[in-house]
């Protein structure tokens, strides 16, 4: 016989290796953020799993996988212990799978910290013993479900806002445009809201009279005085993570807003002029199970405002100005294809009404100010698309 015992190893080798690129084991696919990580399966249309990137090391101390806090830089060995930890919960405890013979897609952001990539790959090839690994920028992976490899991702996450041109799979890094009005801030601004314009009281206490509140429109945003009591402290009985889930919840973007002295024209001029819209009601947030809050029913439409606050005090630049200054830093052969895909991702993206607002203050930008003069032609044909699910 032909078949001796090297020509049946090689056999089994071959099919093995066959098996694993094959169609029949998924890839392993984990996406890490600045404040969850997705983790599931590549073909499926959603994670199996979105937890925190926040996580209890064995002495007692959290430790993020997204962003580092308060400065601390984590050596090497606490890299890989903490990566170990969490990559064996992972794959063993909630996916219920072996990394040893599936592929494994890590979605990673480009400013990831570099000790934390490189104890990625030693606990993945070493400890875990993973066939293949490869890293895959997150806006690269953002036009994936477009079936495009150009576009202009708009990445509306927790610590930042990223604005990033991405040109035939290549991300631009030099013409690429971040903001810290994201989901953190907005997070913190509605903690600040909800101290300023509503009142606390017990769940079995008679609703709260809110005629002493100011009135919605007198809030400044980003100017505010009383973002001065936020600094550092969120400003109220709620946590951090209180008002991170409890965001997507109560914000919505409300529409710009007409500036003085311009009126909105009619088809037909004789045609008397809309009501104007009424009034949103008040309501009440529960904080815990003794304690919520009455709030005036404007609020809800301020909690995103800084998003498109230009001019303000902290000297940050707001979305429309992002998308804008990004386009304006690429080539003028790569802006027709760029506006044709702006891809608008990230836990912020599901708001309602945000691709309105941002469709109309990116045209309002462009054409009051001279800086933006030569995206004039493209503005009006920009096409936003947006990812809710990302």
């Amino acid at each position: 016989s032909t078949w001796g015992p090297l020509s049946l190893m090689a056999l089994t080798r071959q099919t093995s290796v066959l098996s694993f690129y094959g169609a029949d084991k998924k890839a392993l696919v984990l996406e890490i953020g600045a404040a969850l990580v997705k983790v599931g399966f590549g073909g499926e249309p959603r994670p199996r799993h979105v937890l925190p990137t926040r996580f209890a090391l064995p002495d007692g101390r959290l430790m993020s996988l997204g962003v580092q806090q308060d400065g601390h830089r984590y050596s090497a060995a606490e890299y890989d212990a903490a990566v170990d930890a969490w990559l064996y919960e992972m794959f063993f405890r909630r996916l219920l799978v072996s990394p040893k013979d599936r592929r494994v897609v890590l979605v990673e952001n480009l400013m990831l910290p570099s000790g934390l990539r490189d104890a990625l790959g030693r606990v993945l090839f070493l400890r875990l013993g993973c066939a293949s690994v490869f890293f895959l920028p997150a806006q690269v992976a953002a036009l994936a479900p477009l079936e495009t490899v150009t576009g202009l991702v708009v990445d509306l996450g927790h610590a930042e806002t990223r604005v990033l041109p991405v040109v035939e799979s290549y991300p631009l890094l030099s013409c690429q445009f971040t903001t810290p009005l994201a989901g953190r801030m907005l997070a913190r601004n509605m903690g600040r809201l909800l101290g300023k314009f509503g009142r606390r009281r017990f769940v079995a206490a008679p609703r709260a009279s809110l005629l002493d509140v100011p009135d919605e429109d007198d809030d400044r945003g980003l100017d505010d005085a009383s973002w001065a009591s936020t600094v550092g402290d969120l400003g109220g009985p709620w946590t951090e993570d209180w008002l991170d889930e409890t965001l997507p919840q109560l914000a919505f973007v409300a529409p710009a807003k007409v500036p003085a002295g311009l009126s909105v024209q009619t088809a037909d001029a004789s045609a008397p002029a809309p009501a104007p819209a009424p009034a949103p009601e008040n309501f009440t947030l529960a904080i815990d199970a003794e304690n919520s809050i009455d709030v005036r029913g404007g609020v809800r439409g301020l909690i995103a405002e800084p998003l498109f606050q230009t001019g303000s005090a902290a000297d940050v630049l707001s979305v429309p100005e992002a998308v804008l200054e990004a386009l304006l830093a690429c080539s003028p052969d790569a802006r027709g294809t760029l506006s044709q895909n702006v891809v608008v991702c990230g836990g912020l993206a599901m708001l309602p009404g945000l691709l309105a607002r941002l469709r109309s203050e990116v045209h309002a930008l462009a054409a009051s100010r001279p800086r933006y003069a030569a995206l004039g032609s493209l503005v009006p044909r920009i096409r936003y698309v947006p990812l809710g699910f990302a």
